[in-house]
């Protein structure tokens, strides 16, 4: 797997400035370049079973890799160089244990990992679980906002939301409020 900036430092993950564009833009015009942050991967090695085409990737508050893919219930979790950590979560039901990961959003002082049909675990950043939120929607996108307010998209079965496919929602303080789409 390689993990693909705009822009990149050696040591820190950032997207780059936008440029500004006036007047009709072509596709001739347009170039979109992409520099390798780092490589994670290889023949074998601690983690790989992880990374698949289908991984999910997020970057924590110290320059940690997290991969998870879907089907599973671990996340792997790599140094900025792309070197092995460890591995964390497992299937299972109790704290910091999963069925499978959805989504996983990183903010200022947690992580966020949501598992299909089941909820958000709520991790700092030393990997303990802080709490757990249960709700029954899928989890399509997550934002985590610079006080960790979540804002993400998904499928929640109730019957005001019959007519309305998706549902956006934000925890604040632990409570889910809602908005619809």
């Amino acid at each position: 797997m390689t993990l693909g900036v705009c822009h990149a430092a050696a040591t820190h993950i950032r997207a780059q400035q936008p440029e500004r564009v006036s007047g009709e833009v072509t596709c001739a015009e347009c170039v979109i370049t992409l520099d390798t942050v780092v490589t994670i991967g290889g023949l074998d090695g601690p983690g790989l079973e992880l990374v698949s085409p289908f991984s999910g990737v997020a970057v924590d508050q110290r320059g940690r890799i997290l991969v998870w893919e879907a089907r599973e219930a671990e996340i792997a979790v790599f140094d900025s160089t792309g070197t092995y950590l460890q591995t964390i979560g497992g299937r299972g039901v109790g704290p910091g244990e999963y069925r499978s990961i959805s989504h996983i959003g990183v903010g200022p002082r947690y992580i966020h990992v949501f598992e299909y049909y089941k909820g958000r675990t709520m991790l700092d950043h030393d990997f303990r679980v802080v709490r757990t939120d249960q709700f029954p929607g899928q989890v399509r996108s997550v934002a985590v906002l610079s006080d960790d307010v979540l804002v993400f998209v998904t499928d929640v079965p109730t019957p005001e939301a019959v007519g309305h496919k998706r549902r956006v929602y934000r925890f604040r303080r632990g409570l889910p409020v809602s908005g619809r789409l």
